[in-house]
């Protein structure tokens, strides 16, 4: 449950401490595959009872299928090339210290590049920022439909900043409540937070079946009660290990309270570059190609498709480096290194040796995120078209390519943690 999430989640994150738990849940989950018992506080069975005996490779780099009971039954090519990955992945744990003292850079040209686009968007929306006033005055900001649309105000920036401070400030809270919770009453939050939906669904459905739509109410009904069958007979077991984990990341949260600043700070920075981005679409919109914008489909589109990938790339820069962070810390909590300033390490690490990294993986997955809202714009052009045959290959291609960003966002997690934990 704490691993579902979509890229508009990851990008702003509904409450900073739902975003906390997640990543740590992740780091605390990698630590566990490493071979290394865990704390001594933990007292519960750390993982459940799996379908065959629990088994440990006590020399991985030197390990043969004989002593990898689940490469036993696999076809000879297909275990020996698994093995070879397991003595792989042996030897690059070997060659990589834990939590080094001295980091190289990594993928410097990537962070760079992120870095000049990012004084190129905000160098655009500062030049034109004094201009929109006049320009929304004027009637020149497009989507006017009456001269009453000519008189809108923009709000003085005291109220927007005050409007964002009680948004920040109940988010901030929020996520304390829930964290106490989860440290308080992890298995209540567990159950909680499988359980809810579904009840709620299925109240939802039998109000629209008695008061007005019979068949959607129980389609709705229906899957709701789908849903909670499928929390009692699939996820059931996986609970108690659910339980361990949240507890564990809600005591290492408590015990670094300052995580959750981290998160808010990530927050506020994504919702600035989002605004920035805005100012920077209106520039372009009322610069000199506006009359060529307005006459060519392609270009217009072109220019939207840029503005999405930029917009998208920064908000997941943002989100990562909270994500690398909170592994960080995470990390030097289970192995006990660097104990006395977790979180400054950690936000170091984020921001400089692994910052190219992280705008690496993250860009890789905006380029995806850009192409997926192409197949989607496609799609409706071909609905508005009232052409099935290219909206069904639009929406096929769609799917096809959101299931490959989320394959890479999935993989891009697990790699963050080791460039917190390893460099």
């Amino acid at each position: 449950h704490l691993g579902s999430s979509h890229v508009v989640d990851k990008a702003y994150g509904p409450l900073p401490g739902i975003r906390v738990l997640r990543s740590s849940a992740e780091a605390v989950w990698t630590m566990s595959l490493n071979c290394m018992s865990p704390k001594q506080e933990i007292e519960e069975p750390f993982l459940p009872t799996p379908p065959l005996p629990a088994y440990r490779v006590a020399d991985p780099s030197n390990a043969q299928i004989e002593d990898i009971p689940a490469l036993r039954v696999l076809p000879e090519a297909k275990s020996a090339r698994k093995l070879e990955m397991v003595r792989a992945g042996a030897k690059s744990k070997a060659d990589r210290e834990l939590m080094p003292a001295g980091r190289e850079y990594q993928d410097v040209c990537w962070a760079a590049l992120f870095i000049l686009m990012c004084i190129g968007v905000a160098a655009v929306a500062i030049f034109y920022l004094p201009h929109i006033k006049d320009k929304v005055k004027a009637g020149a900001k497009q989507g006017f439909t009456s001269d009453s649309d000519a008189d809108v105000e923009i709000p003085p920036l005291s109220k927007i900043l005050v409007g964002g401070g009680v948004g920040l400030g109940a988010s901030l809270l929020m996520a304390w409540v829930y964290a106490y919770m989860a440290k308080s009453a992890a298995e209540c939050v567990v159950w909680t937070s499988l359980i809810f939906m579904p009840i709620i669904l299925m109240v939802t459905g039998l109000a629209l079946a008695a008061y007005a739509a019979v068949i959607p109410g129980l389609i709705l009904f229906g899957f709701g009660a789908m849903v909670l069958g499928c929390v009692f007979c699939c996820y059931r077991k996986f609970i108690p290990f659910t339980v361990v984990v949240v507890r564990v990341v809600a005591k290492v949260l408590w015990e670094n309270p300052s995580m959750i600043v981290v998160s808010a700070l990530g927050t506020m920075v994504a919702v600035v570059w989002v605004a920035i981005c805005a100012v920077a679409s209106a520039a372009v919109a009322h610069s000199g190609f506006a009359q060529q914008l307005e006459e060519d489909d392609i270009a217009f589109k072109g220019i939207s498709f840029a503005i999405f990938f930029v917009t998208t790339w920064g908000c997941m820069v943002c989100s990562t480096v909270c994500h690398t962070t909170y592994c960080g810390v995470f990390g030097r909590w289970y192995f006990k290194k660097d104990c006395a300033t977790p979180l400054a390490s950690s936000l170091k690490v984020a921001l400089t040796t692994s910052f190219g990294s992280i705008c690496f993986g993250t860009m890789l997955v905006a380029v995806v995120r850009t192409l997926e809202q192409i197949a989607r714009q496609a799609r409706r052009d071909a609905q508005q078209a009232e052409n099935p045959a290219l909206c069904i290959i639009a929406l096929i291609i769609e799917c096809v390519i959101g299931c490959i960003g989320d394959i890479l966002e999935y993989f891009n997690e697990w790699a963050y943690v080791q460039c917190a934990v390893r460099g």
